[in-house]
């Protein structure tokens, strides 16, 4: 028996040494970033091997719940009803008497009241102050999240632990197996630049904190992936300073011949990334070759050091920047952005980004220009509310992107169109097996935080199945909707008339010295004035007001101006052919023909740095298409040429 744990010992030890030996023969094999050390590497390596394990079971799971759906949503709701019974919310709404009944869902839906925010401010209020932490849920809240506020408002909904939780054991993890399945390509040890800012937080009464809930580079989940990225932490942790923090992530993502994937929250701010390579090329490539950051760049001394700790001067690499990114000579150099992207980083695999509804027009201008040929794949939707749906589908064109709904993250209704105006207490909603493809409806859900048959204000398109669990296509925010009659026109009607008018970054090809569209937003206007609330349109629809209006305000390539009354003119005629019942106004004069606005080049990137210093937080910010606040519009108008 003594001579026999010798021999088991030294099988062990072969076993594990043969596991060793292939593994590193497997890693040699992959493409490495240029900056990373053996110890880097190798951590890279086991991280991706047990995402790409988490992710088959987390696969799995999810498949296995879309197949059982009904019965999951059934459970969920019974689920959430239970652990909140004894709530202030679940008191007042008769959640205990509920679960008596033997038809859970259809009583939860005959009895409990479609909802808005109103229904929840005096409870989130109490949560706030201290004063009920529990008014709501049950569950343990960590933070108070804002909405982005491209409604016109921001609101505060309560987060909880386990919406955490299942927004990545039911979102994340699923989305490592489809991206490992799509692009296998990407499986290598490159590193990401991953493009996000550290937030700033505030202190309501009770102790908790105030702001975004996407994902930080303060959690400790960021901190443990930080060796896979090309942004070094100490850029990350530069607050309040978006500007310095996106030089930063462009430089040290120019650094990486080898960088592997782009990745950040919306298509918008991996266009920003690009943007700022063209706008400051010399500068950056000047640090690359230096091993300095400019002295113009404004950050702290101290964040200046550690961040030239980790450069080094590299002139080598400038100049197979120099040779990839510019044309022409001398006063007369210019960025070649066409397929920039893959000039400057040969091995890029893809874009890890959302660019689905109103951030398509930003996945268009890079595809067509700076990252032509580099798919983007669109993993996740979802909003504060939480997790909503999953990219299963690895739709490696990027064309109809459509999300699978996550059967145990919220319980899910669906409000057709038709019906979405109607008096509250007559409206019915529809489930999954109900649905139309084809058709649009609005989402109603409950969800993990406690609340209750909410709209908060999606609209989707209704694509099919997978196994028994909706697809669906994001539309557009009904806040986000122009509707001075009743004509609802959407983001996606408006942006089909834009582009048709003015063309997008994907004609240039076929029509190279066509005026492109780079941002828009619009305003409703009556008598002259913008409609900053609903009681005007309410006038309008009643016949009280004379017509009213839209105006729209376009930022294009051209820096020459626009024939304004040709282009409106041919604006809306095409906006007549988007919405038929904007049509219908327009021929009864019952709608003026809307305005147009040209505004100079860069005024909406002055807008977003507005928005920003209002409290929106640079990782969730959208550009509102429909103008809600007269600052806003102010703002605009100022800029115009």
């Amino acid at each position: 028996r003594r001579r026999l744990w010798p021999r088991i010992a030294a099988g062990v030890a072969g076993v594990a040494g043969g596991a060793a030996a292939w593994h590193l023969w497997s890693a040699s094999r992959l493409i490495r970033s240029d900056h990373h050390t053996f110890a880097s590497a190798a951590y890279q390596y086991l991280t991706f091997k047990a995402m790409a394990a988490l992710g088959r079971a987390a696969r799995r799971r999810l498949d296995d719940d879309c197949k059982d759906y009904e019965a999951c949503q059934e459970a969920l709701l019974r689920e959430l009803l239970e652990a909140n019974k004894a709530t202030a919310f679940g008191r007042d709404h008769g959640f205990e008497a509920l679960l008596k009944s033997d038809r859970l869902m259809e009583e939860f839906r005959r009895r409990m009241p479609l909802t808005r925010y109103d229904a929840y401010r005096s409870y989130i209020d109490q949560m706030q102050s201290g004063e009920d932490p529990a008014a709501l849920t049950s569950d343990t809240v960590d933070l108070f999240a804002v909405t982005s506020g491209t409604s016109g408002h921001r609101n505060v909904l309560p987060t909880t632990h386990r919406q955490r939780k299942v927004f990545f054991l039911n979102g994340i993890a699923p989305v490592f197996d489809c991206m490992f399945s799509a692009f296998p390509e990407a499986v290598q040890l490159q590193r990401t630049c991953k493009v996000t800012y550290m937030p700033t937080y505030s202190t309501c009464e009770a102790g908790l904190r105030i702001g975004p809930n996407s994902s930080s580079p303060g959690d400790k989940s960021f901190q443990r992936l930080l060796p896979l990225y090309s942004t070094p932490k100490e850029a990350y942790a530069l607050k309040g300073n978006e500007a310095a923090a996106l030089y930063i992530h462009a430089l040290f993502a120019l650094k990486d011949r080898q960088l592997g994937i782009i990745e950040a929250n919306f298509s918008s701010v991996v266009y920003t990334l690009f943007a700022q390579i063209e706008r400051s090329p010399v500068q950056l490539i000047r640090d690359v070759e230096t091993g300095r950051l400019s002295p113009s760049l404004a950050i702290p001394d101290a964040a200046r050091r550690a961040i030239e700790a980790r450069m080094k001067p590299d002139p080598k690499r400038a100049e197979e920047l120099r040779r990839a990114m510019f044309l022409g000579q001398g006063e007369r150099v210019q960025v070649d952005t066409q397929g920039l992207a893959r000039r400057i980083w040969p091995n890029l695999n893809l874009l890890l980004t959302v660019n689905t509804g109103a951030f398509s027009l930003y996945g268009e201008r890079l595809e067509s220009s700076f990252t032509r040929g580099v798919p983007i794949y669109s993993p996740i939707y979802a909003a504060t509310e939480g997790l909503v749906g999953v990219n299963v589908h690895e739709d490696k064109k990027n064309e109809n992107v459509a999300y699978t709904l996550v059967p145990k993250a919220m319980v899910f209704e669906f409000l057709p169109l038709c019906k979405s105006d109607e008096d509250p207490k007559h409206m019915s909603t529809k489930l999954a097996h109900e649905l139309t493809i084809g058709e649009k409806y609005e989402l109603v859900v409950t969800n993990l935080s406690g609340m209750c048959r909410y709209r908060f204000g999606d609209v989707v398109k209704f694509v099919g199945h997978h196994y028994h669990a909706p697809k669906v296509e994001f539309c557009y925010r009904t806040g986000q909707l122009l509707n001075v009659r009743g004509e609802k026109t959407s983001e996606t009607m408006m942006l089909d008339a834009l582009r048709r008018t003015f063309g997008t970054s994907n004609s240039s090809a076929q029509e190279p010295n066509r005026t492109q569209l780079r941002e828009y937003a619009c305003a409703e206007y009556i008598h002259g004035g913008h409609v900053g609330n609903r009681s005007q349109i309410d006038d309008v629809r009643s016949g009280a007001t004379d017509p009213p209006h839209y105006v729209i305000f376009v930022e294009t390539d051209s820096n020459s101006k626009l024939d304004l009354p040709e282009a409106a003119e041919a604006l809306d005629l095409e906006l007549r052919r988007s919405n038929p019942v904007y049509a219908s106004y327009r021929i009864k004069n019952a709608i003026d023909p809307l305005k147009l606005v040209q505004v100079k080049p860069g005024s909406f990137g002055s807008f977003k740095d507005k928005l920003v210093e209002a409290g929106t937080a640079a990782n969730q910010l959208k550009i509102p298409r429909v103008l809600k606040r007269k600052n806003d519009v102010d703002f605009l108008w100022r800029s115009a040429v």
